[in-house]
């Protein structure tokens, strides 16, 4: 992982991934986003397109 995007992602995704309840379901569209965030915080974010009608709450996260 690229030390640069990590810390740039320290700043702002991260913490505020880490903010949100299991109730929340953590959705970013790229392929390292989703590997980063779940390697950082332990989280799993889904893709846009696997969110279906009737799942939970979703908070989109600006980067």
């Amino acid at each position: 992982m690229n030390e640069l995007s990590v810390a740039i992602a320290s700043r702002r995704l991260f913490p505020a991934v880490k903010a949100k309840g299991p109730e929340c379901e953590i959705v970013a569209a790229g392929v390292s986003c989703r590997r980063q965030i779940t390697r950082r915080t332990g989280r799993r974010a889904c893709h846009p397109a696997r969110r279906g009608p009737g799942r939970r709450p979703a908070v989109m996260i600006p980067a």
